[in-house]
């Protein structure tokens, strides 16, 4: 994604600077989803890791 002005202000980065959008759901155990989220990261500042608990 390309930083918006108002996420380039936010992030200390100049617009249109590329961002790593993430989104995720977390479920119950169930399966029931109980939670949605976007978010958009610098990805030079960033370190992404894939969890899996069971």
């Amino acid at each position: 994604m390309a930083a918006t002005e108002q996420e380039a202000e936010r992030l200390d980065v100049a617009p249109g600077d590329s961002l790593l959008e993430l989104a995720q759901v977390e479920f119950f155990d169930d399966g029931t989803p109980f939670e949605y989220s976007v978010s958009r990261n610098v990805g030079t500042r960033y370190e992404l890791k894939d969890v899996n608990v069971l």
